[in-house]
């Protein structure tokens, strides 16, 4: 799965790797976790439809039939393919979600301490935050988000 929107986003939005409603839709961020990214999307004022969306992982990876986490050769077999669409597309900000996508461009750092910031690689900014799907197993991380999306909508707006 590539990924969806505007091949002129200013803002990019990168998860870790698509689950079994994106698989069977073809769409990032679809389901509860799409719900809540789009919520945080709207806190932060950036219309979705204007950015881009998509994981570090581009298949599901998957573990008698359930989702787990990508596996770092998974990440690293798919890395050349998000950095040349970086590449291409040119984004402000690149929106980094959760520990997976964080570690795919910054392998020393912990999501706990980075979210909320912004962090540069290669003349790139990428912002840091928890991934959507987070706070639906850790309810205290809602109002962490929160922060740090108001925070990502006062840098940045689409």
């Amino acid at each position: 799965m590539p990924g969806e929107g505007r091949a002129d986003a200013t803002v990019v939005i990168v998860g870790e790797a698509p689950g079994d409603k994106e698989d069977r839709t073809g769409r990032p961020f679809q389901g509860d976790a799409g719900s809540n990214l789009n919520g945080l999307l709207e806190r932060a004022a950036i219309n979705r439809e204007e950015a881009f969306v998509t994981n570090v992982v581009k298949c599901r990876p998957v573990d008698n039939n359930r989702n787990r986490k990508p596996t770092s050769e998974e990440i690293n077999a798919c890395l050349p393919y998000i950095k040349r669409q970086l590449q291409l597309i040119k984004p402000n900000i690149v929106v980094l979600l959760g520990a997976s996508a964080l570690n795919a461009f910054f392998p020393d750092k912990k999501i706990r301490e980075a979210h909320g910031k912004v962090l540069a690689l290669e003349g790139q900014q990428f912002f840091i935050t928890y991934h959507p799907a987070a706070k639906i197993y850790d309810k205290a991380l809602g109002p962490i988000m929160d922060t740090d999306f108001d925070a990502l909508g006062k840098r940045y707006t689409v």
